[in-house]
């Protein structure tokens, strides 16, 4: 039984070890060591060796462990092999230096990989994906060797002719020819199925990097340091070695444009760019064409400096072989044709009358809301709503008849429409007449009804509502008011039992508002006699001779010079009139300017050819047909100055040159100084000039070395809050004490000029100084004793004659510097700033988009004033009516006045219109002096008691002024509005509110 056992024993002990043996055998397969498990099976073998039956098993065993040891050294060695293989020749630097390695060299690499894959590489080995990824890597360089190194050399190239780009600045237009062979290798390279290597990009980027490298290392070339004595600054520079198909020098005020332009044209010369025949400079008008000319000069002699119109007119003269006749006077041939052209033909006459009665002003557009009527006649005191009836005095064809009439002022076009309606059919109408029954209270003044008939005994007002019912022109607050005045008023006729008939501010938008009036007043009796031909024509002749009927000269003679700057022919205006999307009020209103427009366009063309001439607008238009017809005029280098003043069609021009002698062009220019849209200028060109120059490649100077820091802190914001411009931010090394000072007056022009002379003489009694005005004759107004103005241009202060004064518009001042600065249009008038008379809603047919900002314009023309000074600028402003844009930068400003007039700003609200201030006038019946609103005619406040507004003591019920009166038991104060308020007191501290006097 024991040795059944131990036989028993010595099997199981035998199984084992085959076991063993068998999964060696599977084991030696794979890469990977193998344990030998030598001390377990090391009893097993001694205990099976002592039996002869087992020697077979032991042998195998033994053979086994030899097999271990071998394979475990193998796969020891492959596994440095192969880990050296991956340190010392990675993938990536192979294929860098595929040119260096032989196939041979690759294949004896893959000799040792193949050798690991002999063996299966299991799952858990460490290793394995990187192994796996190297072996399949290496047997596509294997296969792919000779491609491998076709697709290096490619690459090689392409890396070669990228650095080897000539030391010029490359225009990115121009990038096939710089990198033409770079270009083929790419091509070639991307036809390739697999790829082993990402190619360098070749584009405009490549251009740019190059083209900033470029710059980097001419900034410092010696051709800068001495541009007219002056060395350039780093963005001068960089502006100049800027080189593309077209260039915008984005430059703010007083940053040395020209100096840049004279740096620009230096280098093109210096570096053989261009010679001087191949470079054309352009300016707008002949004065700033011949200063370009004078400071360049001192660069170069020879050099082709031109305006836009002159040019056009050269090549005019040479494609034609005889220099054309200009004809200058636009506006004499309008104002012929008004005089020749109506007597002839009344049905023009009718046009015009009815244009100039019904039209004259475009429809609100209430982009504003208003909190108050004191708010809406703040701004009506600017414009002039005088009715037909006013401005004609009489009409009658009757001799006998006269009829003296008072300032008659409405207080809204759509007001001022429907009384020259009623006039023009020969209604009688008062304005505002009281109603015929006393509604004053303590809360309200006496009813006016807008209009009355006095031969009927009708009232007619006019709601300025919309089909909804609600007064747009408000903020919610007060036109919730207005809806509830209107409905008292209804009350008030209802009750009263008085005829009133009702218009509506929704019948001008919807073209209604003729017809519906015209049928409420017929339904109600009413008389139309419509105005004679000969009282037509009278009142015309008479309207003539207005300020307003020259104002619709020059809107005539503006909108023609832009048409024909766009359009060849009188076709385009019917097509313009396709255009019109406006309210139906304001597409009738364009409708009539249009056809008026192509009478007088027609009879100015017809009058033309018969005298052989062109104007300005044809020296450029004719001259884009006829340039390809000419071999000149051809230049490799276009600079114009002053770009934002560009129009369309000089863009047009300009576009036209460039193509033809294949020109690169430089512009310089500041869309902040844009000020000249109502000529035609686009700004919308300089806004999207990368959009239509082609390479168009934008810089900007933004350090001033003409203005102070301390100004631009001021300036800045200012013109910064509209968002459509470019963003700059100006620089300055210049220090000012109080930049800007502000001086008040109450009317007293001349004295205000004198105080800012002063302060002028006490800083540099020698000093030069821009004095500016909105318009030529604004300075008349400033004519004294002591101060004397010739021929506009210079004015002479006898109390500091060592002061070199000189007079300019605004507009005019552009480009031009002072030492001083002394702005006078200060006020918040038709013509102050901003000017309340934008330019006409029907312009917007041919000029560029309006900016949906509010006074865009307006606030860059200020903008530019502010930057003309070296130092100092002052600003007058009647207190009473200050510019809004003076108000807005105050709180930065030095405001020169004692403290006296310190306390005056805000005490003389009119207690009616709570806008308005109150200012002394004087009585033309009697010579005395009395309060009135400056809102005046709008708001017809008075106050005759100068010492109750010399106390200032308000009443607290309305707010007008408390007044010192004497009653059964003696005196009391009462309030001012008396009878409508009754409020009486005792006492009043009557030093606490005083001030001063006007």
């Amino acid at each position: 039984m024991f040795k059944f056992l131990i036989n028993l024993l010595n099997r199981n002990k035998a199984k084992k070890i085959l076991s063993y043996v068998d999964k060696v055998e599977t084991a030696l397969t794979l890469f990977q060591s193998i344990d030998d498990d030598e001390d377990k099976n090391e009893k097993l073998i001694r205990s099976l060796s002592k039996k002869e039956f087992y020697a077979d098993i032991v042998s195998r065993y033994n053979v086994c462990i030899q097999k271990i040891e071998k394979h475990n050294k193998e796969i020891q060695s492959l596994t440095f092999a192969y880990n050296t293989l991956l340190q010392t020749y990675p993938i990536v630097d192979i294929l860098d230096n595929i040119l260096e390695c032989s196939i041979e060299k690759i294949e004896e690499i893959y000799s040792t990989i193949k050798k690991v894959y002999a063996y299966v590489v299991p799952n858990s080995f460490q290793c394995k994906k990187q192994y796996d990824t190297y072996k399949q890597k290496i047997e596509e360089i294997v296969s792919d060797y000779d491609l491998i190194k076709e697709q290096k050399n490619l690459i090689l190239s392409i890396i070669k002719e990228i650095d080897n780009l000539p030391d010029i600045y490359i225009d990115t237009e121009n990038i096939s020819n710089a990198l033409n062979n770079a270009l083929k290798a790419v091509e070639k390279y991307n036809t390739f199925a697999r790829k082993y290597y990402q190619i360098p990009v070749v584009d405009a980027n490549t251009i740019e990097k190059h083209n900033e490298k470029f710059i980097a290392r001419h900034l410092n070339d010696i051709v800068f340091d001495d541009i007219n004595g002056k060395s350039l600054d780093v963005e001068q520079r960089r502006a100049v070695l800027c080189n593309p198909k077209s260039n915008l020098t984005i430059a703010g005020a007083g940053s040395g444009k020209t100096l840049t332009i004279c740096g620009k044209v230096k280098y093109l010369l210096e570096t053989g760019l261009a010679n001087e025949d191949e470079i054309l400079l352009l300016s707008y008008s002949r004065a700033s064409a011949d200063d370009l000319e004078n400071k360049i000069n001192t660069v170069a002699k020879g050099l082709t400096v031109e305006t836009f119109h002159a040019l056009g007119l050269k090549i005019l003269t040479e494609s034609s072989g005889k220099k054309k006749a200009i004809e200058e006077q636009l506006k004499a041939y309008i104002m012929q044709f008004f005089e020749e052209e109506l007597v002839k033909n009344p049905k023009i006459a009718n046009v015009i009358f009815e244009y100039i009665a019904l039209y004259f002003y475009a429809a609100p557009t209430y982009k504003k809301k208003y909190k108050n009527d004191g708010e809406i006649f703040k701004e009506l005191k600017t414009l002039d709503f005088r009715t037909l009836k006013d401005r004609l005095g009489k009409l009658s064809t009757n001799k006998n008849k006269h009829e003296t009439l008072k300032n008659e002022f409405v207080k809204s076009n759509e007001e001022l429409v429907i009384a020259n309606f009623l006039f023009t059919n020969g209604i009688n109408y008062e304005y505002e007449k009281p109603y015929e029954i006393e509604t004053s209270t303590l809360d309200k003044r006496q009813y006016t009804p807008d209009f009355y008939l006095p031969d009927y005994g009708i009232y007619i007002e006019h709601y300025g509502i919309d089909r909804n019912g609600t007064a747009p022109q408000y903020d919610k607050e007060t036109s919730d008011e207005y809806v509830r005045s209107m409905h008292w008023k209804r009350q008030i006729h209802s009750e009263n039992q008085t005829k009133c008939i009702e218009t509506y501010s929704y019948e001008f938008n919807e073209g209604v508002i003729f017809d519906n009036l015209k049928s409420r007043l017929l339904e109600n009796g009413v008389e139309f006699k419509p105005l004679s031909q000969t009282e037509i024509f009278n009142a015309l002749h008479n309207v003539y001779t207005g300020r307003d009927f020259s104002s619709f000269f020059n809107l005539i003679m503006t909108f023609i010079s832009l048409y024909k700057a766009q359009i060849k022919d009188d076709t385009g205006f019917d097509e313009l009139k396709s255009q019109l999307n406006d309210s139906l009020y304001d597409t009738s209103r364009a409708h009539l300017f249009l056809d008026i427009c192509k009478d007088v366009y027609n009879y100015y063309m017809q009058n033309l050819r018969e005298a052989n001439k062109i104007d300005f607008d044809d020296m450029i238009l004719q001259s884009i047909d006829l340039l390809d017809s000419t071999p000149n005029f051809k230049y490799k280098y276009i600079i114009v100055d002053e770009f934002q003043d560009i129009s369309q069609s000089r863009t047009k021009f300009l576009q036209k040159l460039i193509e033809h002698g294949n020109a690169k062009l430089f512009a310089v220019g500041d869309d902040w100084q844009a000020i000249y849209r109502f000529a035609g200028c686009d700004i919308n060109v300089f806004l999207e000039f990368e959009k239509i120059f082609t390479g168009a490649k934008l810089n900007y100077i933004t350090s001033t070395h003409r203005n102070s820091a301390e100004l631009q802190q001021i300036v800045e914001p200012f013109i910064t809050v509209n968002p459509s411009q470019y963003k700059k931010n100006i620089k300055s090394s210049k220090h000012q004490e109080k930049p800007v000072r502000i001086i008040y007056h109450k009317g007293n022009k001349a004295m205000a000029l004198s105080k800012a002379l002063a302060d002028i003489s006490k800083i540099n009694s020698i000093a030069k100084v821009l004095v500016l005005g909105r318009n030529r004759r604004d300075i008349d107004s400033f004519i004294c004793k002591e101060i004397q103005v010739f021929d506009y241009k210079t004015i002479k202060h006898y109390d500091y004659p060592k002061l070199e004064i000189s007079y300019s518009t605004v507009h005019g001042s552009k480009g031009l510097e002072s030492d001083f600065v002394i702005l006078i249009s200060g006020e918040d008038a038709q013509n102050g700033f901003p000017n309340k008379t934008e330019d006409d809603n029907v312009l917007t047919l041919l000029l560029g988009k309006r900016n949906n900002f509010e006074y865009a314009e307006e606030r860059r023309l200020f903008y530019v004033a502010l930057t003309r000074t070296k130092s100092i600028v002052y600003l007058l402003s009647e207190k009473s009516k200050s510019s809004e844009f003076i108000q807005e930068i105050k709180s930065k400003c030095y405001i020169m006045e004692d403290e006296s007039e310190a306390k005056e700003e805000n005490e003389y609200l009119c207690p009616w219109c709570k806008s308005g201030h109150l200012v002394v006038r004087k009585s033309e019946a009697d010579g005395k002096s009395f309060y009135g609103c400056s809102n005046f005619p709008y708001c017809k406040y008075t106050n005759d008691d100068m010492k109750t507004v010399y106390h200032n003591n308000r009443c607290p019920e309305c707010g007008d002024f408390l007044v010192l009166r004497k009653g059964k038991f003696g005196t009391f104060f009462g309030c001012h509005n008396y009878p409508r308020c009754k409020h009486t007191q005792q006492n009043v501290d009557m030093k606490k509110n005083r001030i001063g006097f006007y």
